[in-house]
Order: structure tokens, then sequence, then C-alpha cells
């Protein structure tokens, strides 16, 4: 990939770029609310569709690999001489069909990225809230204070359970 055009086109427009990044900078700190869990989102979906992406490649690779170097026969039993190998692009032109052999595989890829923008969205959104506090107030059932200063049979007494008596209360 050449990026000559885009420094240059940087080199030109530093002070339109330097300005898009502070308005963007200023956007994320006031509306922080929305913006991060948005970028969270993004960012977690982007490493999904890279890794599936690379996965598919290595998987399209080997299974090509698999079939030129074995005697791959087809459903009649002989050989396939028709037969080109699978490939996928490994670079940044993932989204150009023409680098992609069969062409369903291109298809397939494209199911799987809407796929993983559903789970990442509807299956499994992710919460960045802080969990609540729990109180501390005694379950009904449970012995209330569970701290050790009293004895066992004070707090079967103080719950209305009995207990053993003391020598005093005889």
């Amino acid at each position: 990939m050449n990026f000559d055009g885009i420094i240059a086109n940087v080199q030109t427009n530093v002070a339109a770029y330097a300005a898009g990044a502070v308005l963007a900078i200023v956007v994320t700190i006031v509306f922080r609310k929305w913006v991060i869990p948005f970028l969270y989102h993004t960012a977690e979906y982007l490493i999904y569709c890279t890794l599936t992406h690379v996965l598919l490649g290595g998987f399209v690779r080997a299974f090509s690999w698999f079939r030129e170097e074995t005697e791959f026969k087809n459903f009649r039993g002989d050989l396939d001489p028709g037969w080109s190998p699978y490939t996928t692009p490994l670079n940044l032109d993932f989204w150009q069909m023409q680098y992609y052999n069969p062409r369903w595989l291109f298809w397939f890829e494209l199911f799987l990225a809407v796929f993983l923008l559903y789970v990442v969205i509807v299956i499994r959104p992710t919460r960045l809230k802080h969990k609540a506090v729990q109180s501390k107030k005694p379950k009904p059932g449970q012995l209330s204070g569970s701290s050790g200063s009293s004895s066992y049979s004070e707090k079967l007494r103080a719950a209305g359970r009995g207990g053993m008596k003391s020598a005093k209360s005889r």
C-alpha cells in the first residue's frame, strides 16, 4: 500500500487535521458517556474482525496446501485438473472481491463480520458501569452481627432461638 498520497495530504492540510483533532478531543470529553462505550465497542469489533480475517486466510491457505500436496480426488475418482488454489487477501485490500478465489469466500467473510457485529451489540453488550455496593443488612434467617466479639450462644439468644443459659440467668 502506498502511503505517499496520504502523507502529502496531511502535510498540506496540517491546520485542518489539527483543528479536527482538537474538536474530536473536546467532543469526546464533553460526551464521554456515549463516546467512550462507542469507541470501546468499535475497537472490540475491529479486533474480532481482524482475528476472523487472519484465521479464515490461514484455514484457506492450509486447505489449498493440503489439496495441492495430496492426491485429492473428486467424486468420480480422478484428479481435478481445473482446480485453482483458494486465496484470500491478507493485506489491507480485504474489501476487493477480485483477490478472493472463489468469490463465495468474500461473502462468507462478510457474513462473519455481520455476525460478529450482532454478537458485539446484541448478544454480549459491554457494560462500562460500576457494580452496585451490596448492603450489609443481614438476610432473613441469617444471624445479625457477624463480629467475633460475642459468643455463639449470645447470638442465638439475640435471634430468639434460645441457646445455652449462663449461670447468671438461671
